[in-house]
């Protein structure tokens, strides 16, 4: 065998290896990928369940809130600081929809649109600064579509119904 012969082999050898590599790194990317999507649809799920649990368990908490979405200048000036928690936690859960939109799903960002009310649409007149202006760009479009296409909902989480 000439050395030409092994020089050629083992740069054969050497391509083998780098697409082995290459398809090593592949497989650990995509596994991490799917790490960080449930992780996220886990912290989703944990503020969501968090915040409807608070308003299932607080009946003054729930009333800050249905009254709040109906309209934020209605509240006393605690209450709308209370509210503003609250709208600053819906908007926050929003926003890491919007930001692994593949991870938690279009219908995740839909549901949260629910909660686009006078009283959060005034809110966010005012809270919208604490946000990118991605995502601001975007709830924008969301109010905007839902005042064009929606009827008056009732303030509340079983849409209106006990």
């Amino acid at each position: 065998m000439s050395l030409e012969t092994i020089y050629y082999i083992t740069q054969i050898i050497a391509v083998v290896a780098v697409i082995a590599s290459l398809l090593f790194v592949g497989l650990q990317v995509r596994q991490n990928t799917k790490a960080q999507h449930l992780v996220a649809q886990q912290n989703y799920y944990f503020s969501k369940n968090e915040f409807v649990g608070r308003i299932a368990d607080d009946p003054t908490y729930a009333d800050i809130y249905r009254r709040g979405l109906q309209n934020l200048y209605d509240l006393s000036e605690t209450e709308r600081w209370r509210f503003g928690a609250m709208m600053q936690l819906s908007f926050d859960t929003a926003l890491t929809g919007f930001k692994n939109p593949d991870a938690l799903g279009e219908g995740i960002v839909e549901a949260w649109e629910i909660t686009l009310r006078p009283g959060s649409i005034q809110w966010w007149e005012n809270g919208r600064s604490l946000y990118p202006e991605d995502f601001q760009a975007w709830v924008d479009n969301a109010i905007e579509s839902t005042q064009k296409n929606s009827k008056p909902r009732a303030a509340s989480t079983t849409g209106g119904k006990l």
